[in-house]
């Protein structure tokens, strides 16, 4: 395997680590998500405890779309390791860049409720050096490959 896909590789696992840390701290150590992230603050039990539901089914379908990630970068083929940066690419640049913002513009227009700048910070930061990153990668992966060893690169055989 050449060092571009080597290094397309480790980007995608980086990618995997920074994305899976806010997913096991909330939905196993029970940490607040982005139910307190709100200008003014949620007050209400009720309030609080549907932003909470909603952190964690976010958080839930998170897990399992990066635990498929990682395994096609691990145990997959070249082909799947570019699957995997452009998923990544493509999640980060639907919800982060954009829908971040696009999301909570209803809730901000007409009920007064709006995201806090910390929410507003990864949409402009976070997640397009995401994307970014991934994009890197994808690129990196097309380079140096033989023409069989798109078929010939498997983890496991």
């Amino acid at each position: 395997m050449a060092w571009q896909q080597v290094t397309a590789k480790w980007i995608q696992r980086v990618l995997y680590a920074v994305m899976c840390m806010p997913v096991i701290q909330i939905m196993i150590l029970n940490v607040a998500g982005w139910e307190t992230m709100f200008t003014p603050p949620l007050t209400e039990p009720r309030e609080i405890a549907i932003a909470r539901i909603g952190v964690l089914f976010d958080h839930g379908f998170q897990a399992s779309t990066w635990l498929a990630v990682i395994l096609m970068v691990e145990m997959g083929n070249l082909v799947m390791l570019r699957a995997a940066l452009f998923i990544t690419a493509f999640a980060m640049a639907l919800n982060g860049v954009w829908g971040l913002k696009g999301y909570y513009a209803a809730a901000c227009t007409d009920y007064d409720i709006c995201p806090d700048d910390s929410v507003v910070a990864i949409a402009d930061t976070m997640a397009p050096a995401i994307v970014g990153l991934a994009l890197v990668g994808l690129v990196l992966s097309f380079f140096g490959a033989a023409a069989d060893d798109e078929r010939s690169y498997m983890a496991m055989k």
